[in-house]
């Protein structure tokens, strides 16, 4: 009725041995940015010695009138095997 609902989008994926990053974050984040500019964005941080998930929010929140969008963003960045 109020376009809320307890009900979780829930994805299951296999991490391979390529893989160097997992996201998690709230449909705020993912209404405004793609996976692939996420992961770059956070790749980038991480790589200048800055925090992956505020400069992650930050270019989502730059982006956020361009596309219309108004939400609240929630992320957590997960760095496998430290590389980058």
């Amino acid at each position: 009725m109020y376009g809320l609902s307890a009900e979780p989008d829930v994805s299951h994926f296999e991490i391979m041995p390529e893989d160097r990053l997992v996201l998690i974050a709230s449909d705020g984040l993912w209404d405004v940015l793609n996976p692939k500019t996420a992961c770059e964005v956070a790749l980038w941080a991480r790589r200048e010695g800055k925090s992956a998930t505020q400069e992650v929010v930050r270019h989502a929140i730059e982006k956020m009138p361009i596309v219309g969008v108004r939400d609240n963003i929630s992320v957590i960045a997960i760095f496998l095997n430290d590389v980058v």
